[in-house]
Order: structure tokens, then C-alpha cells, then sequence
């Protein structure tokens, strides 16, 4: 069995746990629409309106909740941290109220719909800070299973002291593709921050477990003037021995970066990071 096979097979397993109750057949998503993409909670809880000269990220695929202690330790480890750039949220009830019990904002980018229950899913970006502006941009190809395209959040925050503001872009690539296909949506990415001349965090699920898709990602993200975040130990998900998970960063001071090991809460481990402005 070839990697890719192998991989979808899981992707399906997946989906089935997620949805217990229901048969394979009853299986049915759909692409969310312009209209419907973006859902926000607790925006009164962001209190200040410009970033600290230091903040700490968190940078997380927290697999659709489907390991429940996520729930029990989410706030309790999050709390401490400024922005929260997660990947595979799920707009279940109790996903929903482990984000209300949250001191952050959070706006979330749905990129698809599971019909049977009308439950969205996508990428969130949490933050102590007002946003001045979000902005969602939708891949061209849609990836199997879901049917439907990965989407991108950019997120824009004010910074004490500064003119230029910090973009915050929150990533979750197409997945089970061409690579034609991720080069497309890693385009689209590309083509948004370099009109950007600020600060920038790039971060998330970059899927770029093929050596081609790691490269097209080095050459991006060196045309961008990004340096890549490093960590020793390395506990990031791999898949064929390669990283899916990336922070990148430009016109910030990194003071320290690491990952965690948290298996019991995710399939993916964290990057956390701590940033000076």
C-alpha cells in the first residue's frame, strides 16, 4: 500500500470517529460560502487594542477535539498565551464553550460544513488583542473527503509604539492533492504578504510532508524575508519523517521557541513561542 493510500484510509478512520453515530454512507460535507465563512466569539474579551512589546504564541492543530482531555486542559495551558493560531476547530457544543471560557477573542475561518449535524470546521486565530482587520483567503482546489478548499486567516493587530501593524497569518493546507495544487494555495499566501511591510507571523498546518512541498515552502519563505522558528527536542508531527507543522517569522525578535509533547490532547504537538517586539 502506497503512502497516500495509506494516508486517506486514515483521513477516513478519522472522520469516522469524529462522527461515531452516523454510517459512512450518511458521510455528506459541503464548502462553506463567502457569506458564511467567518464566525467570531468573545469579542468583548479583547480588552486592549495593541500587541505588548512581548507576547507569547501558541501555534496548534488540536484535531477536532477528538481526544476529550483537550477539553479539561485547554484553558488551563492556553491562558498564558497572547495569540492562538489553531487549525481543525470544530463548532461543536463543546468546543464552542471551551473557547467561551476562554480570555481570548477568537475568529474562526470555516472551510467546510458536515452537513448531518451543521457542524463548520477550519483554522482560528485567539487573541487578547483587538483585531483591526481580518481577511479570509480560499484555495482553488478542493481536497478529497471533505470536498471542499483549505482556507487561510489573516489577522491584523495594532502594536504598541509602532505605525505598522503585525500580520497574523493562520495556515492550514490542502492535504491528499497533486502538489500542483498546495503550490497553489502556498501562492496565494505568498502573493498576500509580500504587499504586507510589517511585521508578520506565518504559522500552521502546512501538510508538507513530500520533499517538494518542503522546498517550495523554504523558497517561499526565504523570497519573504521569513526565518524559520527551530526547536530542540523537536516533538512535531511527522509523516515520511517530515514536519507538518511550521512557524515563520519576520520583523520580530524571537527570545525562545519549543514545542511540546501532548499526545493525549492532539495527534499534533504544539509550537509555542515568545516573541519581543
Amino acid at each position: 500500500m502506497n503512502s497516500l493510500r495509506f494516508v486517506t484510509m486514515l483521513m477516513v478512520l478519522l472522520t469516522i470517529s469524529v462522527v461515531a453515530n452516523d454510517k459512512v454512507k450518511n458521510l455528506k460535507f459541503e464548502a462553506t460560502q463567502e457569506h458564511n465563512t467567518i464566525t467570531e466569539i468573545n469579542k468583548k474579551k479583547a480588552t486592549s487594542n495593541q500587541i505588548d512589546r512581548n507576547f507569547k504564541v501558541i501555534v496548534w492543530n488540536i484535531f477536532k477535539g477528538v481526544k476529550t482531555d483537550l477539553y479539561k486542559e485547554f484553558n488551563r495551558m492556553c491562558h498564558e498565551y497572547d495569540l492562538l493560531i489553531l487549525q481543525e476547530a470544530y463548532s461543536t457544543k463543546e468546543m464552542n464553550a471551551m473557547f467561551e471560557k476562554s480570555p481570548h477573542h477568537f475568529t474562526m475561518a470555516s472551510a467546510f460544513i458536515y452537513k448531518p449535524q451543521n457542524l463548520y470546521s477550519g483554522v482560528i486565530t485567539g487573541s487578547k488583542f483587538q483585531h483591526t482587520k481580518y481577511e479570509v483567503i480560499r484555495g482553488k482546489y478542493k481536497e478529497p473527503l471533505i470536498d471542499a478548499p483549505k482556507l487561510s486567516l489573516m489577522s491584523y493587530f495594532k502594536i504598541k509604539g509602532h505605525k505598522e501593524e503585525l500580520l497574523v497569518v493562520n495556515v492550514h493546507a490542502v492535504n491528499f492533492v497533486p502538489m500542483s495544487h498546495l503550490f497553489e494555495q502556498l501562492d496565494g499566501i505568498y502573493n498576500y504578504i509580500k504587499k504586507h511591510k510589517g511585521p508578520v507571523i506565518l504559522a500552521g498546518d502546512f501538510n508538507a510532508w513530500k520533499e517538494s512541498s518542503v522546498k517550495y515552502l523554504d523558497r517561499m519563505a526565504k523570497k519573504l524575508a521569513l526565518t524559520e522558528a527551530k526547536y530542540d527536542p523537536d516533538h512535531r508531527k511527522r509523516f515520511v519523517k517530515k514536519p507538518l507543522d511550521y512557524l515563520y517569522y519576520r520583523g520580530i525578535k524571537l527570545k525562545d521557541a519549543k514545542t511540546l509533547n501532548l499526545p493525549h490532547l492532539s495527534d499534533h504537538n504544539p509550537i509555542i513561542a515568545e516573541f519581543e517586539l
